[in-house]
């Protein structure tokens, strides 16, 4: 298919259609890095996402763009979140087998807009790629949207003139492109045309025994003399619509690396390279500093510098996931029921028929089983276990990955921004007067007046640390990756520990003879994670705090002559 490489006039594209993902895999893979754009009905999401996925993992590459038609009414969007995916639903209005849901990778700068004109609910997504800007644009148009009511939205939509650069619109319309006797497709082409779009998409998207129809489309505007895109369209069974496809190219470089695989780029720290840094730094400036405030800015310089000297990029192979009750023998079962109905489709008889209707009703019922098998074994297996039964629930509800998200919106004073800095200072100013305005709404003027006040006939005294202390303290650290601000992690300050002990021991010392905190110990990086109810209202957050690892070392030094002192005293009940 080296062909489908070659440079391709825009007037003049075809589609290619394909029966085997692997066939889209090789274009992927032949030219240059791309821009991948997948779209389906999934005739609700609730029936066919299972299925969804397992076709996902049968390509061996990971698209940017996914895009679901017909998903009908979604109550709780994330429950069908796909982890490395930020997805986002059009929150459907007109009936109950309304609804677009789209997710795009997590790792492409983007941001996406709701837009309502009517009955028209539109998802607007502008996203980066190696340089290049796209505006992607899914729709969907039930039957029970007159069509003509559709066709003034659409164009008071395009009329707004906000899809500058390369826009893809496309979805599931239920207007037929290739019946050119129709009045009504050709005033929906003339629309488009007039906006700039060319169609892309122009074979057969759903077939049944008795039509064959183009109503799946995919729109594209903004396209250079240079620009390659190939549209395809993917026979499958999921729904009795094709897939629809688009590889956009968006680099001069080519691709490399074997069919199937994805390679994923991390920075990591090269352990023996950091520790070399480290005994190379000077701590003199360090140590002459006596203002604590300046002595922890040169500790934290120090170490940072270290790291990022230490710091390289790795590439490593993953395999393409997908869900674990999915086995090799489902997956080539599905292929042939696949064919199966291609078969029906060809020759149309009777026998063919019911060949397909049985195998199919059959696979049907053994990935249930098989998906109930599975999901039964993980429940028995955390029986008595409530964090590992916590655990399981939210890897089944993607509660990890969809949550812990900054919204797209939020409401500021008032005033709804989806400025990602505007997000983040309004939930930063929200979770900082929070306990402020609690406070005082708890407290009233004379919540003073019959307070008992006690004197404690001993001071408490807080005893310098030591190297052995805080080095025990670090070692003890959980063997997690999450970090704060700074990015470092327990496992690289464990690394690092018999480097940095004795600086680290006279900061914290420096810090309780002068009884002050320095601010990078008081700096945390917060994750706000939704609780439920309307997404652009920060109340209906609560703040994740993650402190720096030496902020944590610090605390449990200052925890533990706490915690000496009030059992010394008997402070605290025993009861309490």
């Amino acid at each position: 298919m080296s062909w489908l490489m070659d440079e391709i006039n825009v007037d003049e594209m075809e589609t290619v259609t394909v029966d085997d993902c692997s066939m889209v895999r090789k274009v992927v893979m032949e030219g240059r890095e791309k821009l991948a754009l997948i779209q389906m009905n999934v005739r609700s999401i609730k029936k066919n996402f299972d299925e969804f996925l397992v076709l996902l993992s049968s390509f061996g590459f990971e698209f940017d763009v996914l895009v679901l038609t017909e998903t009908w009414r979604v109550e709780d969007v994330e429950q069908f979140g796909i982890p490395d995916y930020c997805v986002y639903y059009n929150n459907s209005t007109i009936n109950q087998n309304d609804g677009v849901i789209m997710y795009i990778r997590s790792n492409l700068v983007h941001k996406v807009k709701f837009k309502v004109i009517n009955e028209l609910s539109v998802l607007n997504c502008s996203l980066v790629k190696k340089g290049r800007s796209f505006n992607i644009v899914p729709m969907y148009r039930p039957h029970s949207y007159r069509v003509e009511r559709f066709l003034d939205d659409l164009e008071n939509f395009l009329s707004e003139g906000n899809l500058g650069g390369v826009t893809y619109l496309l979805g599931d319309i239920n207007v037929d492109i290739l019946d050119q006797s129709d009045s009504i497709s050709e005033e929906y082409l003339q629309i488009l045309n007039g906006a700039g779009f060319k169609s892309i998409i122009n074979s057969v998207t759903r077939q049944t025994a008795n039509t064959a129809t183009c109503i799946d489309h995919m729109f594209v505007k903004g396209l250079s003399t240079t620009d390659l895109v190939v549209p395809l369209t993917l026979r499958t069974n999921v729904t009795d619509h094709y897939v629809t496809i688009a590889l956009h190219q968006v680099s001069a470089t080519r691709t490399t690396g074997t069919v199937g695989q994805t390679f994923v780029y991390r920075k990591c720290v090269n352990r023996e390279l950091l520790l070399s840094e480290l005994s190379k730094v000077c701590w003199e400036e360090f140590r002459r500093t006596e203002d604590v405030e300046e002595k922890s800015k040169i500790f934290m310089a120090n170490i940072l510098n270290c790291v990022e000297s230490a710091t390289i990029t790795s590439r490593k192979s993953t395999p393409k996931k997908r869900q674990p009750w999915i086995t090799t023998g489902l997956i080539n079962s599905i292929r042939r029921r696949d064919l199966l109905f291609q078969r029906f489709l060809k020759e149309k008889s009777d026998e063919s028929k019911t060949l397909y209707t049985a195998f199919r009703n059959k696979l049907n019922s053994l990935l249930k089983k098989a998906k109930f098998s599975y999901y039964s074994h993980r429940v028995r297996s955390a029986e008595g276990d409530i964090k590992k039964t916590w655990r399981f629930i939210n890897e089944v509800t993607n509660s990890n990955s969809v949550t812990r998200a900054i919204p797209d919106r939020i409401v500021v004073d008032g005033v709804e921004t989806d400025d990602r800095k505007q997000i983040a200072d309004g939930m930063n100013k929200y979770f900082d007067s929070v306990g402020h305005k609690l406070a005082s709404s708890i407290l009233g003027p004379s919540s003073e007046s019959g307070f008992k006040h006690m004197s404690w006939p001993g001071s408490i005294y807080v005893e310098p640390t030591s190297i052995e202390e805080l080095t025990g303290l670090i070692y003890s650290l959980k063997k997690v990756e999450s970090s704060g601000c700074d990015l470092i992690t327990g496992s690289l300050a464990k690394d690092m520990a018999p480097l940095i002990a004795q600086p680290f021991v006279e900061l914290v010392n420096a810090c309780f003879q002068v009884g002050s905190v320095p601010s990078c110990f008081k700096t945390a990086l917060i994750t706000p994670v939704h609780k439920g109810g309307d997404r652009s209202d920060p109340g209906n957050y609560r703040p994740l705090s993650v402190i720096t690892v030496f902020a944590k070392i610090f605390e449990k030094v200052i925890f533990i002559r706490l915690t000496k002192y009030l059992d010394k005293f008997k402070i605290i009940s025993e009861s309490k």
